[in-house]
């Protein structure tokens, strides 16, 4: 998947995905002091040494004190994580979303699976 870089340029790969992720502990996070992440077993956008060499720096700095990451079997990328997210995009491609109560109420109404926090 491609993400759009401060220069309106897409871009993917190591750099980008380590960039998203900082953003989001860095905006979103709750002060969690341990993660989980689950990965595609994608080695280009992931299970590289820029990605592991992130999560490394971000437990040195004392950003987390425990990282786990989590790749699925080769063959076998599908699974119920991404069965929801598509049907929550679906859904979310259907509908004038423009506020985060909207979001909410199409998070909530995509599937039995998704339930907006």
């Amino acid at each position: 998947a491609d993400t759009i870089r401060q220069d309106g340029k897409t871009g993917h790969g190591p750099n980008s995905v380590a960039s998203i992720m900082h953003h989001y502990f860095t905006k979103h996070g709750i002060q969690e002091k341990g993660c989980h992440l689950h990965c595609d077993n994608c080695g280009g956008q992931n299970k590289n040494r820029t990605m592991t060499a992130y999560l490394c720096w971000r437990v040195l700095m004392g950003l987390h004190q425990r990282i786990e990451l989590s790749f699925m079997l080769t063959g076998h990328t599908r699974c119920l994580v991404d069965g929801c997210f598509g049907l929550l995009e679906q859904k979310f491609h259907r509908s004038d979303c423009y506020t985060m109560k909207q979001l909410e109420a199409v998070v909530n109404e995509s599937a039995a699976c998704n339930q907006a926090r």
